[in-house]
């Protein structure tokens, strides 16, 4: 067994200096030398079949050694645990203090301990009331004009025609704000329907009266009320290139319209955009309730000392998903920080309450999970896997890594807060 030494450290953190024996370390030095094997060819023998020694001079010991640290350091370290009983949450940092052919590895460990509950919220008195979903005339109408843009005629018109109110451009722009690029500013193939009313105003009639190929700056002003912070009655540049124009020639409105929809006329249309948009608004309103519950749940609850390398390792997944957005909308991550005037440590400092609430609420609905005795069978957890795997049919590589423990212990969790998520609802949502 390993040997393990433990060292409790301020803010629930722990230090794991931990010792795997070289006859221990055997085993995965031959798991190892497989995987090696089977990525170059070794003369007189099939892939990942020929004998250690061969593939040892071959690759080398150290080679073999560090291509199986990974393995030793998982098992190793989840032994421990288990032995010492000691309840981590998060990824560790790990250091490799020793490591060399033929001698025992020594590595150090930094986790998280699992902060205590120091008081869960009365979650049974929560009175939460779902939100009436409603669906207007006035939004099946405004459906029924969009899908009647999607069925619109485009013609692409000549270079020499000016743009007009009934016209969509494809244009190339670049919107700055104190001459640095503002977030979601950016594109070089943006479509713009000169009719609709959700720009910011002056930008549509800045382009009316433009032709392909013209290029023009001009300024304007955002609304004080604009949603963005930043942005509210920021004068800003915009650089604009008129790329291609199209003349649109909308539907008309009628029962053949609606049967190219596969409907039986105008009034069946309006009925089935009706059920889809209800659909849309209760699925959205759960999911609110859902976030409603959960934040009270973490702001009643009182945890004690958040765990340094947790938040750090929140707060970077919180970065992530922004950077993530910020790609999504066509702008690169270093000018979107330098358009908002923030360093990365900025930023985490803004976001370190959201990820303090973010970690209350998860630690919070695993003691609901324990109290409410919520497990997951193995057949719920096969069946989940069995469905996953069916998404990956020829994707080796992907099912194996379905197939694993550790993805199998990430799926057992996430079930788990299903749920728990479900008996929370069951509970606290009141007609």
């Amino acid at each position: 067994m390993p040997h393990c030494i433990i060292e409790m450290l301020p803010k629930n953190s722990v230090k794991l200096t931990i010792t795997v024996p070289q006859s221990e370390i055997a085993p995965f030095l031959e798991s190892s030398a497989t995987r090696l094997s089977e990525q170059t060819t070794i003369d007189g023998f099939r892939a990942g079949k020929a004998p250690y020694e061969m593939i040892k001079n071959k690759f080398g010991e150290m080679k073999i050694l560090e291509n199986a640290i990974e393995d030793i350091v998982r098992s190793s370290l989840f032994s421990s645990l288990e032995k010492e009983k000691l309840e981590t949450i998060g990824s560790p940092a790990v250091d490799v203090e020793k490591l060399a052919p033929g001698n025992d590895l020594v590595y150090t460990a930094m986790f998280s301990l699992i902060p205590k509950i120091e008081k869960l919220a009365n979650y049974k008195e929560f009175s939460i009331k779902p939100k009436t979903v409603v669906v207007s005339d006035e939004e099946v109408e405004a459906a029924l004009k969009t899908i009647s843009q999607m069925q619109t005629k485009e013609t692409r018109e000549d270079k020499s025609r000016e743009i007009t109110k009934a016209d969509k451009a494809i244009i190339s722009m670049n919107i700055k704000k104190e001459g640095i690029p503002i977030e979601g500013g950016q594109s070089p193939n943006h479509a713009v329907y000169l009719s609709e009313n959700f720009y910011i105003p002056g930008f549509v009639d800045a382009l009316i009266g433009m032709k392909e190929g013209e290029n023009k700056t001009f300024p304007i002003t955002f609304p004080k009320d604009f949603y963005k912070k930043d942005l509210c009655g920021a004068d800003v540049l915009c650089e604009v290139e008129i790329k291609e124009v199209y003349s649109l020639l909308p539907p008309e409105l009628d029962d053949s319209f609606a049967a190219s929809l596969g409907q039986k006329d105008m009034s069946s249309l309006r009925a089935i955009i009706k059920e889809n948009l209800l659909k849309e608004h209760t699925e959205e309103s759960a999911m609110e309730t859902e976030r409603e519950i959960v934040e009270k749940l973490a702001n009643e609850s009182r945890i004690n000392e958040i765990p340094e390398l947790l938040l750090n390792e929140e707060l970077n997944k919180m970065i992530n998903e922004l950077k993530q957005r910020v790609h999504s909308q066509g702008l690169e991550w270093e000018a979107y920080v330098s358009s908002i005037k923030k360093s990365v440590a900025e930023i985490k400092l803004d976001l370190s309450s959201q990820a303090a609430v973010r970690i209350k609420a998860a630690l919070a609905l695993a003691e609901v999970a324990k109290q409410e005795n919520i497990t997951v069978t193995e057949d719920e957890l096969d069946n989940e896997i069995d469905q996953i795997l069916n998404r990956y049919p020829k994707d080796a590589e992907e099912k194996k890594y379905i197939s694993s423990i550790e993805y199998r212990d990430m799926v057992r969790h996430g079930l788990t807060h299903r749920k728990t998520i479900q008996r929370l609802k069951e509970i606290c949502i009141k007609s």
